[in-house]
């Protein structure tokens, strides 16, 4: 059974990789690994991003 929700998966890799790119280039100033690992990269990116949200990483402002 579908829900039709299923057409919103296109967003996963926008999400999961334009923040990551955003973040690497104008706060980290450096590549990202999604090139080489893309897979890896997308799963980190969300579980730091959940992990983040639940509180148990915090936000490090310098």
């Amino acid at each position: 059974m579908y829900s039709g929700k299923e057409r919103f998966l296109w967003y996963i890799p926008i999400f999961g990789y334009g923040f990551a790119w955003l973040s690497h280039a104008f706060i980290e100033r450096n590549k990202p690994a999604t090139f080489r690992y893309p897979l890896w990269s997308l799963l980190s990116d969300f579980k730091l991003f959940f992990e983040l949200l639940i509180g148990k990483q915090k936000f490090n402002g310098k």
